[in-house]
């Protein structure tokens, strides 16, 4: 299992729980700063942002944001990125713009599709929220948070399980309230160095390739001995 909350929602009476391997990214070394500069030409941004990189589809929290932005208009511009899949996230992207649009917030809220360098566009970015209401058809442990944390972006969550495990003890999941998410946005200038640099300690401590393969490894040893033990009955 990817994270402790899946591995107890499994574990059966009087067994033991699932093993719990957290996922690993295989290059941990921060985005160059040319890197992240080309994302941001691509982005036609030249002000600070900050980007929710959710699936229009299934994670939810776009109109918490689309209301956080329009009853805040000191927040810096907002992009949504979230990859053109299928015809209804077509669909949910456009009705998502519609809304943006009815509160004013055309200059302020960017939509993209399926970008070119997601980890340019995080490390280009001065932090990363994701208000997800639902992890279907994604993992425990989005990838895109580990790789904002690669390049020492800070990132706020949600209260679901699995991603208040994964920044417990950097910061709390917040709440599903547009006021709490403005709040953390606001403390970006002053409190998102140090929160970036936690979560890139805990990245390098929790979450890079070779540990997951180790892990792995072990996992498959124990399997084998296992094994063997029993044909040897």
């Amino acid at each position: 299992m990817l994270s402790r909350s899946t591995a107890q929602l499994l574990t059966r009476a009087g067994s033991a729980a699932p093993r719990v391997i957290p996922p690993g990214l295989a290059e941990l070394d921060p985005i160059p700063a040319t890197r992240a500069a080309a994302a941001r030409m691509r982005l036609g941004a030249h002000c600070t942002f900050v980007v929710y990189p959710g699936d229009y589809d299934f994670s939810g929290g776009y109109d918490l944001l689309l209301e956080a932005w329009a009853g805040a208009p000191d927040l810096p511009m907002l992009v949504l990125a979230g990859r053109d899949k299928t015809r209804a996230t077509a669909e949910a992207r456009a009705a998502l713009e519609r809304r943006a649009r009815d509160l004013g917030l055309a200059e302020r809220v960017c939509f993209v599709g399926t970008v070119e360098d997601m980890p340019a566009l995080l490390a280009a970015s001065s932090g990363v929220l994701f208000p997800a209401r639902s992890l279907y058809a994604k993992s425990d442990v989005p990838i895109v948070l580990l790789e904002a944390w690669r390049s020492s972006r800070p990132v706020w969550v949600s209260e679901l399980p699995p991603l208040a495990e994964l920044t417990a003890g950097l910061g709390p999941a917040l709440p599903y309230d547009a006021a709490a998410w403005a709040a953390a946005v606001r403390r970006v200038p002053a409190e998102g160095q140090a929160l970036g640099d936690a979560g890139r300690a805990r990245l390098l401590e929790r979450y890079g390739a070779r540990r997951m393969r180790e892990a792995y490894e072990t996992l498959y040893d124990e399997v084998e001995a296992g094994l063997e033990r029993a044909r040897g009955r």
